[in-house]
C-alpha cells in the first residue's frame, strides 16, 4: 500500500495547464528528462538532455538514431512535467534540427512522438508518408529547424521523441525543446503535399512555416 502512495500524491498535486500559449515550451520549474523513457547519444555533449528543458530555446541535446539504448528498442528523449498536465486537444511536439539538411522521408516515417500520463502510455503518432497523425514543418529563418507535432486526444504530462533501432544508418538529430499548446494556433505556411496555403499569425516570432503533412 505504501509503495503506491507517492504515485497517488504526485497525480493529485498536478494541475491542468490551459494558458493558451502557442508552442509553449515544456521547460523550467517542474520539467525534467524522464530517464526511464530516455536514451540519448552517450558520446554527445548534453547527453543527459538537460539542455532541452533549461528554457534556452537555442540549446539542444543530440539524439542518435539507428541504435538501441537500454530496453527502449531504439533511442529516445522524454520530457515530463511534474507539476502540470495538459488537456486533450492540445498539440504537442518537438523542435529539432537534422544536420544533414531537412529530415528525409525515411527518417520522418521512422520517428514517433508518444505521450504519457502518470507513466502510462497514452498515444503514439507517426508520419506515415504524410497520412499519419504526425506533421512536420520547417521554420524558415531558423537555420533549418523543424517542428514535429500532432494533436492529442488524451490528457498527458509527458512527451517522448522516439527513433527505432530499425533505422540502419547512424544519424544525429539535435533536439531543442518540447512544446505544447492549442491545436488551432494560426500559422503562415504552405502545405507541401496539397499546395494550399494557410495565412494567419506566425506561431514562432514571425518565422514562417513550410508544412509537410
Amino acid at each position: 500500500m505504501l509503495s503506491i502512495l507517492p504515485a497517488l500524491l504526485f497525480a493529485q498535486q498536478q494541475t491542468i495547464e490551459r494558458n493558451g500559449i502557442c508552442m509553449d515550451p515544456i521547460a523550467g520549474r517542474g520539467a525534467y528528462i524522464n530517464s526511464v523513457n530516455t536514451g540519448l547519444c552517450l558520446l554527445c555533449s548534453a547527453a543527459d538532455g538537460a539542455a532541452i528543458i533549461d528554457g534556452n530555446l537555442t540549446n539542444f541535446a543530440t539524439l542518435t538514431t539507428g541504435v538501441s539504448v537500454g530496453l527502449l528498442g531504439g533511442s529516445a528523449v522524454s520530457v515530463k512535467d511534474s507539476l502540470q498536465y495538459y488537456p486533450s486537444g492540445n498539440a504537442v511536439g518537438f523542435v529539432v534540427k537534422y544536420n544533414g539538411g531537412l529530415l528525409t522521408l525515411n527518417l520522418l516515417n521512422a520517428l514517433q512522438i508518444r505521450t504519457y500520463r502518470n507513466g502510462v502510455a497514452q498515444e503514439t503518432a507517426s508520419f506515415s508518408s504524410g497520412s499519419g497523425l504526425l506533421s512536420a514543418a520547417v521554420l524558415s529563418n531558423e537555420g533549418g529547424k523543424q517542428i514535429l507535432k500532432f494533436t492529442t486526444t488524451k490528457d498527458f504530462d509527458e512527451v517522448q521523441l522516439f527513433a527505432p533501432s530499425t533505422l540502419t544508418a547512424l544519424t544525429s538529430i539535435d533536439v531543442y525543446y518540447a512544446f505544447e499548446g492549442p491545436a488551432n494556433c494560426a500559422s503562415d505556411c504552405v502545405n507541401a503535399l496539397t499546395g494550399s496555403a494557410e495565412v494567419g499569425t506566425p506561431e514562432f516570432g514571425g518565422a514562417s512555416l513550410v508544412c509537410l503533412g
